[in-house]
């Protein structure tokens, strides 16, 4: 009797251990998603940061040109083959794009067909670029959203014409 009760006991703990190492797995996964989203959102408005430094310090016309405003405002790669040549701002005829896995980098691509090498991820991202009317200068507000399954991650931040 004492052996069925220890073996009992051992089973309960086993299955407790094993349902906690799969929760915690579950976790771990959500907290590197959420990371990377993070992450990608980021990088999305820094390429719009980058772009107005650009046009700074070319004496563009404007501080904003090649800014797009609108929704579903995508950042591709300019060239689909190296992550080298940067990023384009392209106006998204869908409203949420695929990031792919490339060479160990996230990549986003405005066609969809050269995706030869990449691995697919479950990440989507866009931007939303609006002028900020309540800012007292000239300011733009930039809202990167990255979906990853049934989460997303909205990260929002404001450029001014000037330096700070």
């Amino acid at each position: 009797m004492e052996v069925v009760i220890a073996i009992g006991i051992l089973s309960v703990s086993f299955v407790t251990l094993a349902s906690l190492f799969a929760f915690n797995m579950r976790m771990e996964m959500n907290s590197r998603n959420k990371i990377i989203a993070s992450y990608l959102a980021q990088e999305a408005i820094e390429v719009i940061r980058q772009t107005r430094d650009n046009n700074w310090s070319n004496n563009a016309s404007n501080w904003d040109d090649d800014i797009l405003y609108g929704d579903n405002i995508i950042i591709a790669m300019k060239d689909e083959s190296s992550i080298l040549y940067g990023w384009d701002i392209i106006n998204g005829n869908a409203a949420k794009q695929k990031v792919y896995l490339y060479n160990d980098t996230y990549v986003q691509s405005s066609n969809v067909s050269i995706n030869t090498g990449w691995k697919d991820t479950p990440f989507s991202r866009y931007l939303i670029i609006e002028d900020d009317v309540s800012a007292p200068t000239d300011a733009i507000k930039i809202t990167a959203c990255v979906d990853y399954g049934s989460r997303e991650v909205q990260v929002t931040s404001y450029l001014y014409n000037d330096w700070h």
